[in-house]
């Protein structure tokens, strides 16, 4: 066959891919009428992934290169994972809630699925490992890394970013190569001056794969309803990648809509669904239509019948954690804060006042707003005013804020801030609050030798002089190895750096042989050679932690070695317990309960595909093709009514 002429047929393929083995009887021509999906619903490969996520029994699957030690619930995950790559969606939904590890379940799956394919795969699109068996990888964000170099490694990590890039080039080269059959060179050319005739670079998409038989293992994707639109670019991205199996990760797979469910099922390679119309008429559901909730009876039982059989979804309840407790901890004041609480006072009276008058609402809570930062400390409110340009202060007006356009945001103005807070002396610096913070921290550390501290607040600046304070009074030797500070100013390449550095345990083994050695030698220059090493074993055990990054869905943080959680409230500041405490053991970051979604469900309906591993599951039944047609007449019948 010509080349052109293959070029066609790739283009052709991607807008219309093939039906996939194992749901060779639906077809969009006649999907509109029910029939072959109701027999699909009962077909052998859907009833065996069906069985699969449904076991009330299931053997556990174990990785002997695994340093971590897998939890029952992602050793039983991997083993449906597994599972669910041999039927014919060949891929599965990953929803377990947050903290359930849905990264290392899937990273585990997919490299045991490779090595029983290998040698006809390719690679799956890492600490977790030991270190002589660690899998190789390799970050790909350049269109010039050749196919045989990713094939050389087991992992292959790329942004989303990279893939729309590469995406949008192989869409733009094919489509000019059809406009090319069509029309002819010397007329396509003016049409697209600026389109190259060669080949882009395109690691992803490319012939070689098969032509070596190693297409991708596996692809997974980590918060998958952000490809929940299938019109989207990224939707259509990541059904361009050809692999043999996927696996979709969210704590959240339905953001505002049944329909987001329908995007994301099209991205498994055996999704016998390639256009979301075929949903909407199957499923009486549609965009301007109840905002796409499902009808009730019999189409919501054929509708949870379906996604029962490609999602893996657990409670958080069956990590079996214990539950947190709340300790209230009063500031304690001295004489010398008598004046400021009375300004606190009279702030909060003034607020009042104006917050009656509607016409003054703004001035209210700018009053408001003054007393908390006086509350949290008084150079928040009475500091000096920084000159970037010449580092001059003026101890008459307020530091100004970020709104002025200088504030923690300026890397000039963060620079003479930090050294101002660095040049104050001790009694400047510790406010009532900041006072209580550190001696809670203090009793912590002295009483429990693996403590690790998380300290929360929605003020940087804040953050700033507690920082400054803890180093100069909590009781550790090196506090840039055991004190961190995580916010948004903290540079990308660090951050991952210090959440890792957070996230191991306290070496308790080897810490009781450092002290045993330090109570045996009477040298000096000894025991402060044990003494820095005893601070190394500790790692790093404080966190100042940004409150507001909890808001944020594009910051992942995990927490899982947190022990305890300071909440540094101001009065009347709003409780930002709920956003924080699910951080303590949280890997993907589950937002739906932190930013509200445009519209919601018109229906609330519960998360029919969480249960627990053990939990009997009951399946709805298919129904037959006279119930299906009188529910859609019914359906139809009610509609003309209203």
């Amino acid at each position: 066959m010509p080349e052109q002429y293959h070029v066609v047929t790739e283009v052709f393929d991607l807008i219309f891919p093939p039906q996939p083995e194992g749901f060779e009887g639906l077809k969009s021509t006649v999907a509109k009428l029910g029939l072959p999906f109701l027999d699909l619903l009962e077909s052998p490969g859907f009833v065996q992934a069906l069985n699969h996520l449904t076991a009330s029994e299931t053997e556990p699957t174990l990785l002997s290169r695994l340093q971590t030690k897998l939890l029952p619930c992602q050793a039983v995950g991997v083993t449906k994972l597994l599972q669910l790559t041999e039927t014919p969606f060949k891929g599965v939904f990953l929803c377990d809630e947050a903290g359930m590890g849905k990264s290392l379940t899937a990273l585990t799956a997919a490299l045991i699925k490779r090595e029983q394919m290998l040698p006809d795969c390719g690679f799956v699109l890492v600490k977790h490992f030991k270190k002589d068996s660690q899998p190789s990888c390799i970050i790909l964000d350049s269109t010039s890394t050749p196919v045989t170099e990713l094939l050389r490694h087991q992992v292959v990590i790329c942004s989303t970013t990279f893939l729309l890039k590469t995406f949008d080039e192989y869409q733009e080269y094919f489509e000019y190569s059809g406009l090319i059959l069509a029309l002819g060179i010397e007329s396509a050319t003016p049409l697209l001056p600026n389109q190259k005739l060669e080949r882009p670079n395109l690691p992803l998409h490319c012939d070689t794969y098969n032509s070596l038989n190693k297409r991708i293992a596996a692809l997974i994707l980590d918060e998958s309803h952000y490809a929940h639109d299938a019109y989207s670019q990224f939707n259509q991205a990541l059904r361009s990648i050809k692999c043999h199996s996927a696996f979709l990760l969210s704590g959240a797979p339905i953001k505002s809509s049944w329909r987001d469910l329908y995007g994301q099922t099209m991205i498994l390679p055996g999704s016998p669904f390639q256009h979301i119309e075929d949903f909407d008429d199957m499923f009486e559901t549609g965009p301007g239509e109840d905002n796409g909730s499902v009808p009730e009876g019999v189409i919501s039982n054929m509708f949870q019948r379906y996604f029962m059989g490609q999602i893996l979804s657990r409670p958080k309840s069956a990590l079996n954690l214990p539950d947190w407790t709340r300790h209230v901890v009063p500031v304690i004041s001295e004489p010398r804060d008598r004046y400021n609480y009375l300004v606190i006072v009279y702030l909060v009276c003034e607020a009042k006042r104006h917050i009656r008058d509607k016409k003054f609402t703004k001035d209210g809570m700018a009053l408001i707003n003054k007393a908390h930062r006086l509350a949290n400390h008084p150079v928040l409110l009475d500091g000096p005013q920084i000159d970037i340009k010449t580092g001059a202060g003026n101890k008459q007006r307020s530091i100004p804020s970020r709104s002025g356009g200088i504030g923690r945001a300026n890397k000039e103005w963060t620079k003479i801030w930090l050294q101002r807070v660095r040049d104050m002396d001790t009694v400047e610096l510790l406010s009532p609050r900041i006072r209580t913070i550190v001696s809670t921290v203090n009793d912590l550390l002295r009483c429990h030798q693996d403590e690790k501290v998380v300290i929360a607040l929605a003020c940087v600046k804040f953050l700033d002089l507690l920082f400054e304070a803890l180093c100069r009074d909590v009781v550790v030797m090196d506090k840039k190895r055991m004190i961190a500070q995580y916010d948004l100013s903290v540079e990308v390449d660090k951050r991952a750096s210090i959440i890792d550095a957070f996230s191991k345990p306290t070496d308790m083994a080897k810490k009781a042989q450092l002290r045993e050695a330090l109570r045996m030698t009477d040298d000096e220059e000894k025991r402060s050679r044990l003494l820095l090493d005893m601070e190394k074993a500790d790692g790093l055990r404080i966190l100042l932690l940004d409150a507001n990054i909890a808001q944020m869905s594009s910051v992942d943080l995990n927490l899982t070695r947190a022990s305890r959680i300071i909440l540094c409230h101001s009065f009347g500041a709003p409780d930002i317990a709920p956003l924080l405490f699910d951080k303590l053991s949280e890997i993907d970051i589950l937002s739906k309960d932190l930013i509200k979604p445009i519209y919601e469900p018109t229906r609330a309906a519960p998360r029919f595909y969480t249960r627990l591993d053990t939990d009997a599951a009951q399946d709805p039944d298919a129904p037959t093709r006279e119930q299906y047609a009188l529910a859609l007449r019914e359906l139809s019948k009610n509609k003309e009514e209203a």
